[in-house]
Parts: structure tokens; C-alpha cells; sequence
């Protein structure tokens, strides 16, 4: 299926931030996606703003399974695997982890939309484990 709309990120990079509004409406497509492929037992695990296509409407489609679990699988997983910047704090520090995973790296990419830049951006990548694994980022003032 083409869709014409770009990636999520390509949109944010136009914008800079999104309105309350425009990213309220998108986060509601994107909960109510990640919420039916939890109800179906698959875990995305790679969630990022770039994995996220819009159509000519601004609709959503998820893109990129390849990293995805399903059923039993995705129930207790210990793979270090996923984009770095979205990453939640127990695959960092090597530990199991579940379905769950997806909603930390929804509220990563409600930050950036909100914020128009990442919770967790560090050049130097040990630094930027210890902020994800500590949970340290600055709010916008």
C-alpha cells in the first residue's frame, strides 16, 4: 500500500512541534494501534517516530515487524534490540521485559511531538543509557 503522506518524523521535522491538537489527534491513532496489536499478543518493539507512515488524511500506518513478537514469546523477552533513543529502561539494563516495552517508547514519541525533541539525545552513548536506565531528561521550560 502506498501512502503518500511521509514518515511521522519527516512531519515533525516541517513543524518543529506539533499542536496540542494535531498531536492529540495522531498519539489517539497510534495508542489505538499499539492497543490492538497488544490485544492480538504482538509486541512491536521498534516504535519510533520514523516506523510511523501518514496517509493524505494524516492517517497512521505502523510499518517495520521485523523486530516484533508474538504470543508466548512476547511475554517475557531479554533481546537488547529496538532504536536506542526509545528504548525503555529494562531492555537497557539487560532486563526481561514484556509487552509492555511499546509504551515507554509511546510516551518517548508523544515527548518528541510535544517537545520537538527527543527525552533522551546523548552523543555519547554509555551517558545515553544511564539517562534512559535512570530515567534523567529535562523538561521544556
Amino acid at each position: 500500500e502506498y501512502v503518500s503522506g511521509g514518515e511521522l518524523f519527516q512531519l515533525l521535522e516541517q513543524f518543529a512541534v506539533f499542536s496540542e491538537m494535531d498531536a492529540f489527534l495522531l498519539f489517539h491513532q497510534l495508542c489505538n494501534a499499539i492497543a490492538y496489536l497488544h490485544a492480538k499478543g504482538i509486541a512491536h518493539r521498534d516504535l519510533k517516530l520514523e516506523n510511523i507512515l501518514l496517509d493524505k488524511k494524516h492517517n497512521i500506518k505502523l510499518i517495520d515487524f521485523g523486530l516484533s513478537k508474538y504470543g508466548e514469546a512476547a511475554k517475557k523477552m531479554r533481546t537488547l534490540c529496538g532504536t536506542k533513543y526509545y528504548l525503555a529502561p529494562e531492555i537497557v539494563r539487560g532486563e526481561a521485559y514484556s509487552i509492555q516495552c511499546d509504551v515507554w517508547s509511546l510516551g518517548v514519541i508523544l515527548f518528541t511531538m510535544c517537545c520537538g525533541f527527543l527525552p533522551f539525545d546523548h552523543d555519547n552513548e554509555v551517558t545515553l543509557m544511564k539517562a534512559i536506565s535512570m530515567g534523567l531528561f529535562k523538561m521544556p521550560s
